[in-house]
């Protein structure tokens, strides 16, 4: 057991105890103040470290390791910056520590990088102020710093920017121009310096007054307020005076703003557009130029798209031709333009058949107009491309008329092909050495030839048969004068036969006028010569014909005198008077003149009396039996066709036809003989005619036939003239077969005759057919009627007058008479109320009654008119009566005849 200790121990013990306890305290009090220092730095944001005297790290806060990228103090305190990441920069850290040291002097805004465990460099602005003791003894250094990595990267980045702004600005070939709210110059380039000739000095600080003319800052300055005032930007072109003179630029003015949207002031943006200008002023110029030239162009102009067939432009011949407005175009796909037969999925045939060719092309289409009307045009069209783009242009222009032309001109050509080659005539193209080049069929046909068979040969070689040219020869009269020429020659044919030819030639001219041969037409004229000798025939009838109708006329005249009184004489006595026979006589000797004028007419084709449908088997039929019992020696023999045709015909004269033939034939057989008749319905076609070239139609054939003595060429050639006759004196007029030949021609028809010596005589009649119903032939049996009213009389012939007065008041009327055309107008007028009929004559002096009808008419539409004249009803008395005339009547005529027509005409009221 140890000893006790003393008091004086314990007491030693209880101070070193205390100091124990004390030192502890103050131990817990040192590490709670440097825990709560420690606490306080890691909360200070920004990095903070501190070294000995020897530059070995002693601490740092938490800020500091996160920023190394150190995790715990114990990796760091008792190392220098040697031993740590940023080794490469420890010089310069280490220099700043060491200046600090020394000087007692803190560093502050060092701007400095460093290294992390990773190797990213890390920039910083540090601070160091000498570490010291109580006494102010320095025991080492502080540091902190603050992360400017990114600031450091923005600052440069600002710095780049700015650098790459004022490179811009003064690279710029636009004046770039920053004026202050008082629109003084803060700011321009080296650009705007130059052009207004200044140095950049000596703009700043500037108005627009300073640096241009009055009225042009006056504008400037203007145009900044509105842009200041507004906030809105301004962008125009404008004219500026600058050093080398008057220049054009496209000015771009914007409000300057800062961040809270105050106005700072303006900026100015001056592009240079001189030469655009100018570029562009005479684009204008030249697109003006050439949209005058595409609008005024005169063929139709359209531009489309290649691959979806819109019309982009067109102009306006374009519309006119398609006769719609341009706004009606554009837009639309180029189908619009062409006919609907010609589209394909909405594009023309011709669009899609070329859209893709780059090389021009011209092809003949069509269009379509509003109205559908369809035009012929010409398109010469190409694509091309602008840019990517790919286009169609088409020219059109309008060749209807073109087209129509070369139709027509085809045309031509193959009708007078067709002409040359199928007309009855000879033709052929001859040069100047007299060889055929060119000759038709008809001219081979002529001379019994192929037409290439006479190509090649000398003319008069082939058609002359000489060795020279033809004396008087027509082509070559032609090639000397440069005249058309004729001759009439014969043509000889290979077997030396002849025939009559009339040559033509005209001279062919070539280049320079001058003469390269001759065309001549040969016409044979054997035929023509010979119905020129019939056509001098029918001339001379014609001529005696007229004669005759003259006095046909002027003896019904005469004959209506004596008939007339007659008449009127018989009512006044019975059968049992003196004169009762001789006056009967008197009757029947004028009934033979009638005959005799009835003849006359006939032949001067005016004896068609009164026409109506007939059926001529009928009046063949009786006329023939009516002959043959006055002629039984002659055996009659009928055939007539059952489905014969109508004719239109006067019955009285086709049976003075069938008369006059059955009697020649009679005279041509005195002893005994056979008659054929035979009738049937022809065709046109089958028509034969050696005397007439007929007129279209169907017609009726009349056959007659006889088996007589027949006739000779002599005779044959005057049966139909008036006058001749082969019998005996006093036995024929010789008016009987040249009736029947005026009767024929009267009737539109045609008659033919053949006839042998000994072998009898045929006469063929052709009458044109109707298709009118028949009327009923019957004979006239006439009584005097008696009536009452008033009659208009009118006639130039006194005689006549006189009678005809007489016998209208027999039959009962009042008579007012006129001798001339006027005179009647004007009674008419005066008394036509009271007048019932007028009997007018229609040939008269100075007025005809054709023309005295029409007057009356005019007076009066509904005026009862019997017309009257010695000519039969045939010619101008048919034309009046188509004009509403109401009836005729032929004199001589009865005073019985003339009571029953007037009755009728008044029945039909």
């Amino acid at each position: 057991m140890s000893p006790k200790p003393t008091y004086e121990e314990l007491e030693q013990q209880i101070g070193e105890l205390k100091k124990k306890f004390a030192l502890k305290q103050l131990e817990e009090a040192l590490y709670d103040s440097q825990y709560m220092l420690h606490t306080v730095l890691d909360l200070i944001p920004s990095a903070v470290f501190w070294k000995d005297r020897n530059l070995f790290y002693l601490g740092g806060n938490r800020t500091w390791l996160n920023n190394i990228g150190i995790n715990s103090l114990d990796e760091v305190i008792g190392k220098s910056d040697y031993e740590l990441p940023w080794k490469e920069q420890a010089d310069s850290f280490r220099k700043y520590d060491r200046n600090v040291m020394e000087s007692g002097i803190p560093e502050y805004n060092i701007i400095e990088f460093y290294l992390k465990e990773d190797g990213t460099k890390v920039w910083v602005k540090t601070n160091k102020i000498p570490l010291r003791k109580k006494d102010g003894k320095i025991i080492g250094v502080l540091g902190s710093y603050e992360n400017i990595t990114e600031y450091k990267k923005a600052n440069e980045e600002l710095k780049r920017q700015r650098n790459l702004f004022k490179m811009i600005i003064e690279a710029t070939p636009d004046m770039l121009i920053l004026k202050d709210t008082n629109l003084v110059y803060q700011a321009v380039n080296s650009t705007f310096c130059r052009y207004i000739g200044k140095p950049m000095e000596k703009v700043i600080g500037k108005t627009d007054y300073d640096l241009f003319p009055a009225d042009e800052a006056e504008m400037y300055r203007r145009d900044d307020a509105k842009v200041m005032q507004t906030l809105k930007p301004l962008i125009q072109d404008e004219e500026a005076t600058l050093i080398e003179g008057k220049q054009w630029f496209h000015v771009a003015k914007t409000p300057v703003l800062d961040n809270d949207k105050k106005l700072l002031g303006v900026l100015c943006s001056n592009r240079n557009i001189t030469k655009q200008k100018k570029i562009q002023e005479d684009l204008i110029a030249s697109e003006e130029k050439y949209r005058k030239l595409f609008e005024e162009a005169r063929d139709g102009i359209v531009l489309c798209d290649a691959e979806t067939g819109i019309i982009i432009d067109c102009n306006s011949e374009m519309a006119k031709l398609v006769e719609r407005e341009k706004s009606e175009l554009l837009g639309q796909n180029q189908g619009i333009l062409h006919p609907e037969s010609t589209i394909i999925d909405g594009f023309s045939d011709t669009f899609i058949k070329h859209r893709d060719k780059f090389e021009g092309y011209i092809l003949d289409s069509q269009v379509i107009t509003s109205t559908a009307a369809i035009k012929d045009v010409s398109i010469k069209a190409n694509n091309f491309y602008l840019g990517n783009k790919k286009y169609t242009q088409g020219i059109f222009r309008d060749i209807t008329e073109q087209k129509k032309a070369r139709e027509a001109i085809i045309r031509s050509e193959t009708l007078y092909r067709t002409l040359v080659e199928n007309i009855d005539m000879g033709i052929t193209l001859i040069d100047t050495n007299y060889t055929v080049v060119m000759a038709n069929k008809s001219h081979g046909k002529m001379f019994n030839k192929h037409a290439n068979e006479i190509i090649g040969k000398r003319c008069f070689q082939e058609f002359g048969r000489r060795d020279e040219v033809c004396p008087h020869c027509p082509g070559a009269i032609a090639m000397d004068t440069g005249q058309v020429a004729e001759v009439e020659t014969a043509g000889v044919r290979d077997d030396g036969s002849k025939f009559d030819i009339r040559i033509c030639a005209f001279p062919v001219f070539g280049a320079n006028n001058t003469v390269t041969g001759f065309i001549e037409i040969v016409e044979d004229v054997t035929v023509s010569k010979k119905l020129e000798v019939q056509f001098q025939k029918a001339q001379k009838f014609e001529s005696i014909g007229t004669l005759a109708g003259g006095i046909a006329h002027d003896f019904n005249n005469l004959l209506m005198g004596i008939q007339g009184n007659t008449s009127l004489m018989l009512m006044d006595i019975d059968s049992s008077h003196l004169h009762y026979e001789m006056l009967k006589s008197i009757e029947k000797q004028v009934k033979s003149g009638v005959n005799l004028t009835r003849q006359l007419l006939g032949y001067a084709s005016k004896g068609r009396y009164e026409v109506k449908p007939i059926n001529l088997n009928q009046i063949v039929e009786e006329t023939s039996r009516t002959f043959g019992r006055t002629r039984k020696q002659i055996t009659i023999h009928r055939n007539m066709a059952e489905d014969l045709f109508t004719v239109e015909a006067d019955q009285g004269q086709l049976e003075q036809v069938l008369l006059n033939i059955f009697i020649n034939a009679s005279d041509a057989m005195p002893d005994r003989g056979e008659l054929y008749l035979e009738t049937n319905n022809v065709k046109h076609k089958d028509m034969k005619s050696r005397l007439y070239k007929s007129r279209g139609g169907d017609y009726v054939k009349l056959t007659v036939r006889d088996t007589g003595k027949g006739m000779d060429k002599i005779t044959m050639d005057r049966i139909f003239d008036p006058f001749f006759t082969t019998k005996e004196m006093g036995r024929g007029t010789g008016l009987g077969l040249a009736s029947v030949y005026g009767i024929i021609k009267a009737h539109g028809g045609y008659i033919d005759v053949e006839s042998k010596v000994n072998q009898g005589t045929t006469f063929e009649i052709y009458l044109p057919s109707s298709t009118k119903k028949v009327d009923e032939v019957t004979k006239d049996s006439v009584k005097l009627v008696k009536q009452n009213g008033t009659a208009l009389l009118v006639d130039d012939e006194a005689a006549v007058r006189k009678v005809c007065r007489s016998i209208l008041a027999v039959i009962g009327y009042k008579v007012l008479s006129a001798k001339v055309g006027q005179e009647a107008i004007e009674l008419y007028r005066n008394h036509k109320d009271e007048i019932d009929i007028v009997l007018l004559d229609m040939i008269m002096p100075e007025m005809g009654g054709g023309e005295v009808y029409d007057h009356l008419k005019e007076i009066n539409p509904e005026v009862k008119v019997l017309l009257s004249s010695g000519y039969s009803i045939d010619g101008e008395a048919t034309a009046i009566l188509k004009r509403g005339c109401s009836g005729f009547i032929q004199k001589p005529f009865t005073i019985q005849k003339l009571s029953t027509k007037i009755e009728e005409i008044l029945k039909n009221k």
